[in-house]
């Protein structure tokens, strides 16, 4: 895929342990529709099996939750794809 130059992302629904939060900084993302919202956000290169290298972005949340992404795009900064991952959540929301 990174020969075509398709990237992928996805939440990771059970990752390993928690981050310290000393690796958090906070971020004004933009969000698609203009709405700027404070995130705190960490990242780190992570081994997917034994050959696919990829992005782990995670978000802490005010409960001291992470939430983690997945990504293979290496093109764009990690604000970028926390705001793409997380106005796709809250139109999942809206149409549930």
């Amino acid at each position: 895929m990174r020969g075509l130059r398709v990237a992928c992302q996805t939440y990771h629904k059970y990752p390993k342990e928690d981050w310290p939060e000393s690796e958090f900084t906070d971020y004004m993302v933009s969000l698609p529709h203009g709405e700027q919202v404070r995130m705190k956000l960490a990242e780190r290169g992570t081994r997917l099996g034994e050959k696919v290298w990829v992005r782990e972005i995670r978000k802490l949340t005010e409960t001291g939750h992470q939430v983690s992404i997945l990504s293979t795009n290496f093109q764009v900064d990690m604000v970028s794809i926390a705001a793409h991952m997380f106005a796709r959540w809250s139109q999942e929301n809206f149409f549930q």
